[in-house]
């Protein structure tokens, strides 16, 4: 989780992750299959997003952890990895399409 929280406790970040990826992803199902009209944007930046939630929740149940490695030195930013730019980006990209429904 975001700067390590819950490090002393890895099971319970573990099942917290595995929980919230799963009702993310339950919610993502009913949007997709219960609405007449479809958002192709919105649906598009949930599912980038799901995607790097769920390579995040791979890692940590393969690994017992999530290991970033990438930062940039210059601006001082936090550890990342690629599925959290995914995360990211989803997330501006659902905000983006919430806004500009048609």
């Amino acid at each position: 989780m975001a700067y390590n929280t819950g490090e002393q406790n890895p099971k319970f970040v573990l099942w917290l992750s595995t929980a919230l990826a799963t009702f993310c992803f339950g919610q993502f199902c009913v949007l997709l299959f219960q609405r007449k009209q479809r958002n192709s944007s919105l649906l598009m930046a949930i599912a980038i997003m799901l995607g790097g939630a769920f390579g995040n929740l791979w890692e940590r149940w393969r690994y017992g952890s999530v290991t970033d490695f990438l930062y940039i030195h210059a601006k001082r930013m936090p550890i990342f990895n690629v599925a959290d730019v995914a995360i990211l980006l989803g997330g501006i990209g659902t905000m983006l399409a919430s806004l500009w429904k048609k």
